[in-house]
């Protein structure tokens, strides 16, 4: 588990007591990570922080570190209602929005259907020489995870 704030080690060491958690940097980790992963979770921020925004910074970076079979798991936020915009007054700034416009390529970044999101994560996986193989989505709140399996393409000879 790679995390960035040292106030999680201890909840993490108890929630998930076996696993190997690492303070650090989860982008500059990516960047030099050498190991090959079959389960990848991105737990990302529902906005923006730091020159970051959601888990856009990871891609297509992360396709480097997953094996020739393997699932990633993203939060994803098709759209937010008027209640949510009132209780996270901090979604969907214009940082954010602009991002999402880019990353999704879309002209309507506040409202991105989940459909149009796993068209945007087949073509980034299609340039690093995979392809979706399956995927699902499950609703939490207003943030979705969205599980997609991925096959390596294997050369034709």
């Amino acid at each position: 588990m790679w995390e960035i704030d040292p106030e999680c080690y201890k909840p993490l060491r108890k929630n998930v007591p076996g696993a190997k958690i690492k303070i650090v940097d989860t982008f500059f980790q990516l960047s030099k990570c050498q190991d090959l992963f079959d389960l990848v979770i991105i737990d990302n921020p529902t906005s923006t922080f730091n020159q970051h925004c959601e888990h856009f910074s990871a891609f297509p970076d992360v396709f480097r570190i997953l094996k020739d079979d393997a699932v990633l798991i993203v939060n994803v936020i098709p759209a937010v209602n008027q209640d949510i915009m009132k209780k996270f007054p901090y979604l969907f700034n214009e940082s954010q929005l602009l991002m999402r416009e880019n990353f999704y390529q879309t002209n309507t970044p506040d409202d991105v259907p989940l459909n149009h999101m796993v068209k945007v994560y087949n073509k980034l996986a299609n340039s690093c020489e995979f392809e979706m193989i399956d995927h699902f989505s499950v609703k939490r709140t207003f943030v979705y995870y969205l599980v997609m399996r991925f096959n390596k393409k294997m050369e034709l000879t």
